[in-house]
């Protein structure tokens, strides 16, 4: 992706401390040499679906399918050979495009209406489900001191209320706790991050597409009352959302929000102000989709996959140890004729990986690592 537009309100960023980006850079290996990442290995998932979120938590990735819902538990002990150990389908098993795992728990909210959460310690196991209305993308966990809350987004479906709901999952059950939601197509709830003090930013895809896409914002200080403040216009045309997008929060000071804009690019909007985001950079190019985000844990390289104008998919590392301004470091990865349907960024036990989820020429449900 190339630079288009720089705010002057990013020079401002360079005045934050960054030292806490450039110290963990020194405990990782170096931008050049992460992002010279190569495929080891590949597991076939399903011959004739789709693998469409994944999650990864230890040495085990949560990989779901598109179709009926099922999710796979895979082993990465040993990355050059990715093995199911289980398969399970969690319950409203229609299509789906999203899970999150936290503390041994598997959260996965079902498209027509559904919420699930299993114990995957060991053998996956039903833990509890509850009813919902419709969900596209959006699961976060809320993680105060004793504390456990599942922030969870609930989309526009006929004009149905839109917004979060949530739930208390400490216990292991899903325990409705309160609700921000609006009707009337005034909110389409997507994906969203939740940060350690208590802000969620929810990625509003613009209630099929009749309005810009814009941002969500709520306080959830106190869990049981969430606060919401106007939506933010990203500065997004009617229209321009488009299938996926994402968001990830730097992972230190945590003031800096990446929102991919498809066709619109990367978005860098400052969130130091909670209630005020501001853009101060985007970087994109014409004929450029950019889709699926995941920051490498504890690093300043943010992983970012895009759709080449060729209709080819790759993906890219950024390093943000600059946070307004992103530079991509090594070559575009990925394999030919492969379609990217999410990425995650993780330490394994044997170092550093990508794990990209999607179809392969083939039409095959697969889970490649890269490292």
């Amino acid at each position: 992706m190339d630079q288009r537009t720089c705010s002057p309100a990013a020079a401002s960023w360079r005045l934050l401390p960054i030292a806490a980006f450039l110290a963990a850079a020194l405990l990782i290996l170096s931008a050049p040499a992460t992002a010279q990442l190569s495929l080891v290995g590949e597991a076939i998932l399903d011959p004739a679906d789709s693998a469409r979120g994944i999650s990864v938590e230890l040495s085990y990735a949560y990989v779901g399918l598109f179709t009926d819902g099922i999710q796979k538990k895979v082993d990465l002990a040993i990355p050059s050979l990715p093995t199911t150990v289980a398969t399970f389908n969690p319950a409203f098993g229609d299509e789906w495009a999203e899970n999150f795992v936290h503390n041994g728990k598997l959260i996965c909210g079902h498209s027509f209406g559904g919420l699930n959460l299993w114990d995957v310690t060991g053998a996956p196991t039903v833990l509890d489900t509850a009813t919902t209305t419709y969900h596209y993308d959006g699961l976060d966990v809320l993680n105060p001191p004793g504390q456990e809350f599942l922030i969870y987004s609930e989309h526009n479906a006929s004009s149905a209320p839109a917004g979060i709901r949530v739930y208390d999952i400490l216990g292991g059950s899903l325990t409705y706790v309160s609700d921000d939601l609006l009707g009337g197509n005034l909110r389409d709830g997507r994906f969203l991050v939740v940060t350690r003090d208590s802000w969620v930013y929810q990625l509003d895809g613009g209630a099929g597409s009749t309005r810009p896409l814009t941002l969500n914002i709520y306080d959830l200080t106190i869990p049981v009352l969430p606060v919401s403040y106007p939506q933010f216009d990203m500065g997004n045309a009617v229209g321009s959302y488009e299938g996926h997008t994402d968001l990830e929060l730097d992972p230190f000071v945590q003031q800096m929000l990446y929102a991919a804009c498809g066709d619109d690019g990367l978005r860098m909007i400052d969130v130091s102000v909670r209630s005020a985001p501001v853009v101060v950079n985007t970087l994109g190019a014409p004929g450029y989709y950019v889709k699926e985000l995941s920051f490498l844990e504890n690093s300043i390289f943010l992983v970012v996959s895009v759709r080449l104008p060729s209709g080819q998919w790759r993906f890219r590392v950024l390093d943000c140890s600059i946070p307004p301004s992103p530079v991509p470091v090594g070559s575009w990865l990925g394999s030919p004729n492969y379609e990217i349907h999410d990425l995650q960024a993780e330490w394994l036990p044997t170092g550093p990986a990508v794990l990209v989820a999607g179809e392969n020429s083939l039409g095959q449900a697969t889970l490649q690592v890269w490292m």
